[in-house]
């Protein structure tokens, strides 16, 4: 059960975190400027993010997905990975 759910959550971040190392080695070599990673990132989280969102929510079947101890390895993880995301951060400042 363990290894299902971590694969899992696997399966809906690594995607969204290739495509942030995708998106700053666009920017490292120059491809994008401040202003167009500005204007994008504005369209994306104002616009496509909320819209996946709606659609997806409009077609789940809450009652029978709901899974608690689903939803809390979930927080529990996430809780793990901003942690270590802000000691990471803390250690390379700069």
């Amino acid at each position: 059960m363990f290894l299902e759910n971590l694969q899992f959550s696997l399966n809906a971040t690594v995607p969204v975190f290739l495509m942030m190392v995708f998106g700053w080695f666009v920017k490292k070599i120059g491809l994008l400027d401040d202003h167009t990673t500005s204007t994008l990132n504005k369209f994306v989280f104002r616009t496509l993010l909320p819209a996946l969102l709606f659609m997806d929510l409009s077609t789940a079947d809450f009652r029978s997905v709901w899974d608690g101890r689903f939803v809390l390895f979930c927080m529990v993880i996430t809780l793990i990975s901003v942690g270590i995301a802000c000691l990471y951060s803390l250690i390379h400042k700069g």
